[in-house]
């Protein structure tokens, strides 16, 4: 019944619900299914019938045009409905009053899934403090999005991180083999007079051509060990 959606991981508790609910949410705007899953867009469920009074002096222009619009709505529907089934997994499809019913499942899956602000700040802190550069195997453009996405979750739970918390957290999730640029950038900060703040702009900019550098210099040794130019 269920297949798994390639761009989210579905949701299997509320443990990974926020994370989920963020990944759905864009798919389902690019689905076009967003404004009805939220009921900002109410489809015709009725079909209508060509045979109907209404219809027998307009030459069925109006027959047309209710009919376009009662299988666009169906479209919505059928995709909204698919997008859920491949969105959660097969166990949460069970626990799903009507699974044909798009509108209903969404909101059955908040209302049993969604988890309360502090338990959801909880989790995500938690998150927060486990990101490290080493789990995006070094990409360091993955590991500031993932930190900026995380940070942008606890705003959902009402939990607001300034600049200098994030910088933070992305000091903190760098590996011993970046200290050299820590303590770079804390000489910078220091030098414009604000040894204990930071500038998260620079940060995130600096810290991502390092990344780049770091690369571009494995490739160079990858290539010379090879015997090859390096590209």
């Amino acid at each position: 019944m269920s297949g798994n959606n390639p761009h989210i991981v579905p949701l299997v508790s509320s443990n990974n619900f926020i994370e989920w609910h963020r990944a759905f949410t864009r798919r389902a705007k690019d689905k076009d299914v967003w404004d009805l899953l939220t009921e900002k867009y109410k489809p015709v469920l009725i079909k209508p019938d060509p045979r109907d009074q209404k219809y027998l002096v307009t030459f069925f222009t109006r027959f047309q045009l209710d009919n376009f619009v009662y299988e666009e709505g169906q479209k919505k529907i059928k995709a909204a409905r698919a997008l859920i089934k491949s969105a959660v997994s097969p166990v949460i499809i069970w626990f799903i009053p009507d699974e044909d019913d798009p509108v209903g499942a969404y909101k059955f899956l908040q209302e049993r899934y969604k988890p309360s602000d502090t338990t959801g700040r909880q989790i995500l802190l938690s998150q927060l403090e486990d990101t490290t550069l080493n789990k995006f195997k070094f990409s360091v453009p993955t590991y500031v999005d993932k930190v900026f996405e995380i940070r942008h979750d606890l705003v959902e739970v009402k939990k607001v991180l300034s600049d200098d918390e994030v910088a933070r957290y992305l000091l903190g999730g760098l590996p011993n083999s970046y200290s050299n640029f820590k303590k770079e950038y804390s000489l910078i900060m220091a030098g414009r007079g604000t040894p204990d703040g930071h500038d998260l702009q620079f940060l995130t900019d600096t810290l991502i051509k390092e990344g780049s550098r770091r690369e571009s210099v494995a490739k160079a040794k990858k290539a010379k060990g090879k015997g090859q130019p390096a590209r």
